[in-house]
């Protein structure tokens, strides 16, 4: 069991240091924002907090009972917490800002 965790564990971290695709440069409204930041979320969060956000997979918070405003989820985003590594070295504000809002739109996605 142990072993499965590990290679779990490593795969994980593998899967969240990867580099983001879609530049945000071409992000020029709103539609294009929501969609980045699913995107971003498709690649950088999906595979601890699911499709809908609340998987919970590896102690991850489900975010779509989450009461953390905006600016809260970008700092943690930014910051990382618990299991949940820092992002800050990975995205941008841009990318920051779409992906905290496509975080607070799983609330409605139950």
């Amino acid at each position: 069991m142990k072993r499965y965790f590990v290679i779990y564990l490593v795969s994980l971290i593998t899967v969240s240091c990867g580099d983001v695709s879609t530049n945000s440069a071409q992000v020029s409204n709103e539609d294009d924002m929501a969609n980045y930041g699913r995107n971003l979320y498709e690649t950088q969060c999906i595979l601890c907090h699911g499709e809908k956000g609340n998987a919970k997979i590896a102690q991850a918070a489900d975010l779509s009972i989450s009461k953390l405003d905006e600016t809260v989820v970008g700092d943690r985003i930014y910051h990382g917490k618990g299991t949940m590594p820092a992002y800050k070295d990975k995205l941008g504000e841009p990318e920051i800002n779409a992906l905290s809002k496509y975080v607070i739109s799983l609330r409605n996605s139950k």
